[in-house]
């Protein structure tokens, strides 16, 4: 029942659904934009699988990120609900150690997580509507209702920073070259805060994550990542 009245606010407000994305692996090459031009400093691996546990669909979705010779690597692994990717579970490691796990259940985020210093943070937060990962940006972009045009906001927590909203809107579309080809992708105007803005490109066809672009640099897909999974 209360997927079903998630599923028909979605339909009524634009909010994600989770039929939009497809089993997918990709590569992304990392680069820092300087005076010279762009340079390329780490890459990014992620997976989208769709499994069926306990009878109930749901995307395991894992962003593997390794920087500067794997100075900086980190992992997120996301367990999020089939049809409306609301998160269930995040466990996020950083250079192969726990870094933090948020488990989302009967209205309530708990888990830990571990600051700068190595101390270690309980957390225990009341929700009181649905509320998206805040980890997730590209993949919970592509499965909104995307339209010349169309406007986005969707809360969501980040096991650092809390709660927030995610803004987005569909600027126009672009032609974007792939590994496998040119393809016609949407060009989003998205935000975390007024501080941190992205622009993002996701295919038309079938909802892939492109890539996004922002002040101090880019992601693009294609690139090679080995030993990320």
């Amino acid at each position: 029942m209360l997927v079903s009245m998630i599923l028909a606010v979605a339909a009524a407000t634009g909010m994600p659904d989770g039929t939009r994305l497809i089993n997918n692996r990709a590569c992304y090459t990392i680069f820092a934009t300087t005076h010279s031009g762009d340079r390329p400093i780490g890459e990014t691996f992620q997976t989208v699988d769709r499994v069926h546990q306990r009878g109930k669909a749901i995307w395991q979705i894992t962003v593997h990120q390794r920087l500067n010779d794997g100075t900086f690597d980190m992992r997120d692994a996301f367990a999020l609900d089939g049809a409306t990717l609301l998160p269930l579970r995040l466990t996020t490691t950083l250079n192969q150690k726990p870094h933090a796990q948020l488990v989302y259940r009967k209205g309530r985020i708990t888990g830990f997580r571990i600051d700068r210093t190595g101390v270690k943070h309980r957390i225990d937060q009341p929700l009181s509507g649905p509320t998206w990962d805040g980890n997730l940006f590209g993949l919970t972009f592509a499965t909104l209702p995307l339209s010349r045009g169309a406007y986005f906001r969707l809360p969501y927590f980040q096991y650092d920073h809390g709660f927030g909203v995610f803004t987005v809107a569909v600027t126009g579309s672009k032609k974007i070259r792939t590994p496998g080809g040119i393809v016609d992708a949407w060009v989003l105007d998205a935000a975390a805060n007024s501080a941190q803005r992205l622009v993002y490109f996701i295919e038309k066809g079938n909802r892939r994550e492109l890539g996004y672009r922002f002040s101090r640099g880019s992601q693009r897909i294609g690139g090679l990542c080995h030993g990320l999974n």
